[in-house]
């Protein structure tokens, strides 16, 4: 072989590893959110010691203020189970928002109830999930049908309450503050917060549908 050719040969090959890399260090920041912040699994074993564990613990009495501003009861959801995931319209994850309203289709003739807490609050400098912005982006890019509430604070001295109540009153393993868009809170039919996954466990994985599959059988 020509060494000319040779040498043409080893440059592609190296311009293919250097892009690789660059890749990978795209990726890493997201790799290392996605580990910070693993899912919180749940089992047939776990079910009745964690609805024991956080007994009194509900959601049912607060109040939700829709994205088209009416006000809804959180009481109304009772005997429902609940998907609670803050999501943000100019982030990596809002394709997931797909995915939930396919969640939301497939299950709640089966007492499933999936709503979504538009934030800012990991969104770069300069973004806004206005409401009218959000409905629109989520309604017609996503084809969202389940109940949005008002653009909401998930972290920090403004939180929601509904999310301080997450963040706080479920198993030791769920507790601790939202690192992220798209971090997903599974509540049993009571109001307890049963499990949490990361931003990056879609909801169509088995493991997320076998949670499901498990609170709505109790």
């Amino acid at each position: 072989m020509p060494d000319s050719l040779l040498k043409l040969k080893v440059l592609q090959y190296r311009l293919k590893i250097m892009k690789k890399l660059d890749f990978l260090r795209f990726l890493a920041p997201f790799l290392i959110l996605s580990c910070s912040q693993s899912p919180h699994r749940i089992d047939a074993s776990s079910v009745t010691g964690n609805a024991a564990s956080t007994a009194n613990r509900s959601i049912h009495a607060s109040l939700l203020q829709t994205i088209e501003g009416s006000t809804v009861a959180m009481d109304d959801f009772r005997g429902k189970v609940l998907v609670i995931a803050n999501l943000s319209i100019g982030c990596a994850t809002a394709p997931q928002l797909a995915d939930l309203e396919q969640l939301y289709q497939e299950y709640r003739a089966k007492g499933l109830v999936v709503i979504g807490f538009p934030s800012d609050d990991f969104a770069p400098p300069g973004h806004s999930t206005a409401a009218e912005k959000t409905a629109t982006f989520c309604r017609k890019r996503y084809g969202v049908t389940f109940p949005l509430s008002s653009p909401a604070h998930v972290r920090g001295d403004h939180q929601h309450p509904i999310y301080r109540q997450l963040i706080s009153n479920g198993p030791a393993e769920t507790t601790g503050p939202v690192s992220f868009n798209l971090e997903k809170f599974v509540i049993d039919k009571s109001g307890k917060v049963r499990a949490r996954f990361g931003p990056f466990t879609n909801v169509a994985s088995a493991e997320f549908k076998e949670t499901i599959n498990l609170l709505l059988s109790e």
